[in-house]
């Protein structure tokens, strides 16, 4: 009887330890690139300013990816915009280019250029104009927003995404140890009823 039982649980035991979601916590190498970079691809893009999004931006533009209180960086060479929202190694370096698709060299104090890679986010390049990038400049510059600037060339990049959230839930499947012991108690428990 207690054998029989245990079938369903040892099913369900290798079910779980195949499950596709194991390898979720093995990021790419790189941020992945929505949309063509090509203006961006060899600008040498200098720190302009940092802040965090204030609540009038957020509800301006509902970026939802980055909502009141996210800290953001912008880096331009004047024509092209590039905005970082969350903390990353990018936001080390005062000078950034970015040289294939969402990958970024970035040149340190000393002059010597290195190449960043993030295991996790995302790079989002428009050919048209936006007014979000002028509004998140005109907060971290201190100056009020005008609707009526529009950043030419805009580049965002988001330094995480939901890697974070599937990397947890990863985890939790790779260990179905606590699961299967916690069955397996059950069964005995009513088996001996």
């Amino acid at each position: 009887m207690l054998l029989q039982s245990l079938q369903p649980v040892g099913l369900l035991f290798v079910l779980l330890r195949l499950s596709p979601a194991q390898g979720a916590a093995k990021p790419q190498p790189n941020a992945r690139n929505t949309g063509n970079c090509h203006y961006a691809k060899h600008a040498n893009l200098e720190l302009l300013c940092s802040g965090t999004v204030n609540i009038d931006t957020f509800l301006r533009w509902r970026d939802f990816r980055a909502p009141d209180g996210t800290p953001f960086t912008i880096w331009t060479d004047r024509t092209v915009f590039l905005v970082s929202f969350y903390r990353s190694d990018m936001w080390s370096y005062s000078r950034i280019k970015m040289s294939r698709q969402g990958k970024f060299m970035a040149t340190n104090r000393n002059g010597k250029t290195v190449a960043l890679i993030f295991p996790y986010g995302t790079v989002h390049c428009f050919k048209i104009g936006l007014r979000y990038l002028s509004d998140l400049q005109s907060s971290c510059m201190g100056e009020a927003y005008n609707p009526n600037e529009i950043t030419a060339y805009p580049v965002i990049h988001y330094a995480h995404d939901r890697y974070k959230k599937r990397s947890l839930l990863s985890t939790a499947r790779n260990r179905p140890q606590e699961l299967m012991f916690v069955l397996l108690a059950m069964l005995q428990l009513l088996d001996l009823l």
